[in-house]
């Protein structure tokens, strides 16, 4: 069984917020659990999360980008064909 954190947890571990995880869950790139009125990410959904926010800060993607990476990609994710995906080359 998977290892789940809150999302509160999630977000302070990765200096992110709950409400920029939220909005990857509305764009359906992660999935969450909700229990007793708290929300939870999954181990495997933190390391997607830390992959979409290095596309968001280093690579300065935009949202639609990123969706198309994440439809082109299953884990374990690779920023070596982010590059192939989009048709041009990535500056940090």
């Amino acid at each position: 069984m998977p290892s789940y954190q809150s999302l509160t947890v999630t977000a302070q571990h990765l200096n992110t917020t709950e409400s920029v995880l939220m909005d990857m869950r509305r764009f359906d790139w992660i999935s969450t659990v909700e229990k007793n009125g708290t929300t939870f990410l999954s181990m495997h959904q933190g390391y997607k999360v830390k992959f979409i926010l290095h596309l968001r800060t280093r690579f300065h993607l935009t949202d639609a980008e990123i969706a198309q990476v994440m439809a082109s990609q299953e884990a374990p994710y690779s920023l070596q064909k982010v590059s192939e995906i989009l048709g041009r080359e990535l500056k940090a």
